[in-house]
Order: structure tokens, then sequence, then C-alpha cells
């Protein structure tokens, strides 16, 4: 019985190396489509799908996220970090208070993107959701960005740096 106790546990310490090089390999490929996205982000512009890559559109530049319309660009969001997370990419806001804003952007096999998920890092209380609902009409807010259609990504046509 011994034997074959140690005949089991040499297969497995045989197949462990293979399994943890199978762990890192899937891990360093999500990674690899995660930093690939937040490339195609940086690189591209945000329209509707549907849109055909014309109208309104967002742009992420600059550690910013700036909505451009008729020739008018306003910056909706600034002090942004893009964090790649396997398929998704975590759109985090920090702000010069104790929270962040997380929105998660989860991209498709067909290249479009939507919006899957919107939170604030920590959970804020029931008071201080209140808050921000009363000044910010926070909880308004996050039920728009969840409603938003998929996101096409368009090449840029010109760069908003002087901004």
């Amino acid at each position: 019985m011994p034997n074959a106790q140690n005949r089991e546990n040499g297969h497995l310490s045989a197949l462990l190396p293979a399994v943890l090089l199978s762990c890192l390999l899937t891990l360093s490929c999500s990674d690899d489509v995660g930093h690939e996205n937040v490339k195609r982000l940086e690189a591209t512009d945000l329209y509707l799908y549907g849109e055909n890559c014309s109208g309104p559109y967002w742009r992420f530049e600059g550690g910013g996220l700036f909505f451009h319309e008729n020739g008018t660009v306003r910056n909706v969001l600034d002090k942004l970090a893009l964090i790649p997370r396997s398929n998704d990419v975590l759109v985090v806001r920090s702000s010069s208070s104790s929270s962040s804003l997380t929105m998660v952007l989860t991209f498709s096999p067909d290249g479009l993107a939507k919006f899957t998920d919107v939170y604030l890092e920590p959970k804020p209380t029931d008071a201080q959701l209140s808050i921000l609902n009363n000044k910010h009409g926070y909880t308004q807010t996050v039920s728009s960005i969840m409603k938003l259609p998929s996101i096409e990504l368009c090449t840029r046509m010109r760069s908003t740096a002087s901004f």
C-alpha cells in the first residue's frame, strides 16, 4: 500500500509543474488580451453601436474621458486609470476622497464593448449613498451607464491633446 501511495504522489508531483505552467500561460494570455484591450481603448474613439463611427463619441486620452459632439469637447471624467483584467478593462476614477468609481468595460468577440458593472470602492453606506444621490444623482447615473448599448471602437481621426 505505501508503494501505491508513493506512486500516486509521484504522479501528482510530476503533473504539478505542468498544471502550474498551464495556469501561468492562461493567466499571461488573459493579461495579454486585457493589455491589448487597453491599447485599443487608448487608440480609438468610442461610438454607440449602429452609428457607423459618426456623430458624438467618447475618447480616453491623457488620463481622462472626453465626450465630443458638434465640435465641442467636454471632460466627462478625469483622474482615470485603465486597468486590464482578462477580457475586461476596469476604468477606475480615483478621487481625492477615500473612494473610487470603477466601471467594468467588457469586450465581446466581435470587437464591441459594453459597460457591465459600475460600483464604488469601498461600497458606500446607506447614508453615504443618500448623499451621493442627492448631490450627484449617483444611482441614476449608474443606471444610465448600464443602459448604454454596445460601444463600437473606431479609428481616431484627430487628436484632442490640445484640449
